[in-house]
């Protein structure tokens, strides 16, 4: 009985190479974002400003988007465990606000885009003990529906 392996091709530069099938994702799911587009962006100490480093990831998640026309999103807002948790539940909406702020100017219809605000609350990214770990919990987090 012979077996018929189904898998797929990933090509970079001149070198393709087989890979699992199973391990491919549906495109425009969650599953695909998640693996081909950053989802996230991080600010800086008590901001909701978006850096301009920022921006290049905010730009794959439109490109993003304007390919997979039908998905939606809820971009979230956290921030670090320093402050107040009503300070920090009303920076992490302005954190939320201006990352999804920045995806409808570049052409993301407002209808698909919901924001929320963890504050401090949702699990952190990093044990924050040094001000890198810190950093890693600013954040506007894009997460597909």
């Amino acid at each position: 009985m012979a077996l018929l392996l189904l898998g797929a091709c990933t090509c970079g530069g001149d070198v393709c190479e087989n890979v699992d099938a199973s391990s491919a994702v549906a495109p425009g799911t969650a599953a695909d974002f998640k693996q081909n587009v950053r989802d996230r962006v991080l600010f800086a100490f008590d901001s909701a400003k978006v850096q301009d480093s920022a921006k290049s990831v905010l730009d794959q998640q439109v490109a993003w988007f304007k390919v997979h026309t039908a998905a939606t999103a809820t971009v979230e807002g956290h921030c670090d465990s320093r402050g107040s948790a009503e300070h920090n539940l009303a920076l992490g909406e302005k954190r939320a606000h201006a990352a999804s702020d920045y995806l409808k100017h570049q052409g993301v219809d407002n209808s698909r885009l919901k924001i929320v605000s963890y504050g401090k609350n949702k699990q952190p990214v990093a044990d924050a003990t040094t001000e890198e770990q810190h950093a890693q919990n600013r954040a506007a987090i894009t997460v597909v529906n």
